[in-house]
């Protein structure tokens, strides 16, 4: 599963298109750390816009561990970012959570949760 998410991150940093359409349900949604939900067609359109760019550099996993029921699969982590979108910069770190369900021999992520985590004012 670490592996699937390590694709997933990949996808993200590069804002592969494609790959986005392999590892993706139909029904995926992604519920942002502003609470505003996306469905799959809007991540592969925003992909193939360039809106979103990740400094690649910057940007990473950490963290990453998964669990296997079944036919399910729940991999938490944290998410590292910097980048702009639509021209606005963006960094910060959050805590995700994927969830992949397996069908027809082959896992797919139907959905993915991410909650900024609020950086310490001293």
């Amino acid at each position: 599963m670490t592996k699937l998410a390590g694709a997933y991150d990949k996808a993200l940093i590069e804002q592969d298109a494609a790959a986005f359409d392999r590892l993706l349900a139909d029904e995926y949604t992604v519920t942002l750390p502003n609470g505003k939900v996306l469905t799959k067609a809007e991540v592969v359109a925003n992909a193939k816009s360039g809106i979103v760019k990740y400094e690649a550099d910057k940007t990473k996993s950490d963290s990453v561990k998964a669990r296997v029921f079944g036919d399910t699969a729940l991999v938490t982590g944290l998410w590292t970012e910097k980048g702009t979108s639509a021209g606005k910069d963006f960094d910060g770190t959050l805590q995700y959570t994927l969830v992949f369900l397996k069908r027809d021999g082959a896992w797919k992520i139907v959905s993915d949760h991410a909650t900024l985590i609020e950086k310490d004012e001293e």
